[in-house]
């Protein structure tokens, strides 16, 4: 099957990635986000104030999948509840789709459950923001997608497991293309315009 082909889109199809961009002309290049680190250079802690929620002890629960341990934060607990409902796609056999779906490498998923630990963290640290847990979706052609839609935004990351030097792609916005982001990761580290955008996933 055309890779091309098996990106999930927000109403929970699947269409092709030149069409879910070709759909968002006015995206945000990563190089445009001088807004977003001028806020993040001067955020004033005082206009996000934690709530009592998120001020709480921090726990750590910890996932367990064949020897491969992820820990997140108590305050996450959603988010650890949605990667563990999503092992299920570690079982998936080649046509699970009832076509040409491929099996699941362990490598991908562990990929894309640490990715979303990783930011959820730092966005709870930075920003203190509990972000929802998204979406853990397979596609056919072996990657997995971190799919959200909050009440303020949706977001899109399809990760492929650090192949050909590309760990994922992502497509975000605020509704009626407002606020777009779009762009690929070369590895897992932090982007900041990134976590920053993503808070708007609370």
């Amino acid at each position: 099957m055309d890779a091309i082909k098996d990106v999930t889109d927000f109403n929970g199809g699947v269409e092709s990635k030149r069409g879910c961009l070709a759909a968002a002309p006015q995206v945000i290049r990563a190089s445009e986000f001088d807004y977003y680190r001028s806020e993040i250079n001067y955020f004033d802690p005082l206009r996000y104030k934690p709530s009592p929620q998120i001020t709480v002890g921090k726990t750590l629960l910890a996932i367990d999948v064949d020897g491969t341990v992820i820990g997140l934060d108590a305050r996450l607990e959603k988010i650890a509840k949605e990667i563990e409902e999503s092992k299920y796609i570690l079982q998936l056999d080649d046509g699970w789709d009832s076509f040409n779906a491929k099996k699941f490498d362990k490598e991908v998923w562990v990929s894309a459950v640490s990715l979303l630990s990783k930011y959820a963290h730092y966005i709870l640290n930075e920003f203190s923001t509990v972000i929802q847990p998204p979406e853990i979706n397979p596609v056919p052609n072996g990657t997995i997608d971190l799919s959200w839609r909050t009440k303020n935004g949706r977001f899109l990351m399809n990760i492929k497991g650090n192949e050909n030097n590309m760990l994922a792609s992502y497509y975000g916005d605020l509704y009626n293309n407002e606020q777009p982001i779009k762009d690929k990761l070369v590895n897992d580290s932090i982007i900041k315009h990134l976590a920053y955008w993503m808070r708007n996933l609370s």
